[in-house]
């Protein structure tokens, strides 16, 4: 769905009146752009730059599973 969901976060503070958001001592307003790692559960304020890289080891075994 190309869509990341970060659970479990229990230090995010979620203010639905103002709208706004605490997390770690920073405050991100509505509209505040984020990057959430997916793999890692990390969150970075702003744009973070992406490489996404083919998972060669993953693609071999799903390879291996069609060919049976």
């Amino acid at each position: 769905m190309g869509k990341v969901c970060l659970v479990g976060c229990t230090d995010l503070v979620i203010d639905d009146v103002t709208p706004r958001a605490t997390f770690d001592g920073v405050t991100l307003r509505e509209g505040d752009q984020i990057t959430l790692d997916g793999d890692t559960g990390m969150v970075y304020g702003g744009a973070v730059q992406v490489v996404t890289e083919p998972l060669a080891n993953l693609q071999q075994r799903l390879l291996r599973l069609r060919n049976r």
